[in-house]
């Protein structure tokens, strides 16, 4: 999080956030990096400050989200690919009688063949392997609250990591307070404390229109110097991320990511 007295910058993983988290406070003077990719204070999210966040096409994002692990990097890579049970997430005080179902599946998580699907990071068997174990057959094994969420079985990880950064309450994922769509967009509409909206496909262009909000001066010369910097933690993957995804693996993200697809327009790519 980066948190200055006009904005509250929260990361979303392999949305851009670490190469805006340098770029920022070249204009933000006054502000300061509290952590990484966490949601903030619950002061903060009850303040008028105004929060800023940076979204990604979905295929494109599980398609880095796998590379980064293809590179052995990353807290997801990390947490399916050791063995280790996640006891703070196991639903005790959410879902308690759900937790015995959820450690015995980090106790039996299959880590030999998480660390197959990551391989090879050309290898597009793989990644469509590991997307269905990460979305629909092992989405316990990752030590998140996804699995015990009520989104987990209309919405994908994307999503929830999404909603657990930018719900003011993000306490309603877990409440049954959602059945279905329709119920996802009444409680982001509620709670969705996004002010400015960051897409890493036009990071520059609305970095800068960030900047004109706030009415922050900046030059043609360090508008240049910005659109050259060398990008951020990139993976090693091809950058083509329709090179791995055929029509049933299109059609899951499209399934399980209808939130961010309808409410920022990403369009329904064509293979």
């Amino acid at each position: 999080m980066f948190l200055s007295k006009e904005i509250c910058f929260l990361e979303m993983h392999r949305t851009g956030s670490t190469h805006l988290t340098k770029i920022l406070p070249n204009h933000f003077q006054n502000g300061e990096q509290k952590g990484f990719h966490n949601r903030a204070p619950k002061k903060i999210y009850e303040s008028n400050i105004s929060f800023v966040g940076s979204v990604r096409n979905p295929w494109d994002w599980y398609v880095s989200v796998w590379g980064k692990g293809c590179d052995a990097i990353g807290i997801t890579y990390e947490r399916l690919t050791k063995k280790k049970i996640y006891f703070n997430n196991l639903g005790l005080k959410t879902k308690p009688w759900m937790s015995p179902w959820i450690f015995f599946n980090q106790f039996s998580k299959p880590l030999e063949q998480w660390r197959e699907v990551y391989s090879d990071h050309n290898n597009v068997e793989n990644f469509r392997k590991w997307l269905k174990l990460f979305l629909l057959d092992r989405k316990y094994d990752d030590g998140t609250s996804y699995g015990i969420s009520d989104i987990s079985k209309i919405c994908g990880q994307y999503t929830y990591k999404y909603l657990t950064l930018f719900l003011k309450n993000d306490r309603k994922l877990y409440d049954n307070s959602i059945k279905n769509l329709a119920d996802l967009h009444k409680i982001d509409k509620q709670y969705n404390v996004l002010n400015h909206v960051i897409r890493s496909e036009n990071l520059e262009e609305d970095y800068f229109e960030l900047l004109s909000k706030f009415k922050k001066e900046i030059t043609d010369t360090e508008k240049i110097e910005i659109k050259n910097l060398k990008k951020t933690n990139i993976s090693s993957r091809d950058q083509n991320y329709l090179k791995f995804y055929d029509k049933s693996s299109l059609e899951l993200v499209k399934n399980m990511e209808g939130l961010i697809i309808e409410k920022y327009n990403y369009e329904i790519p064509s293979i």
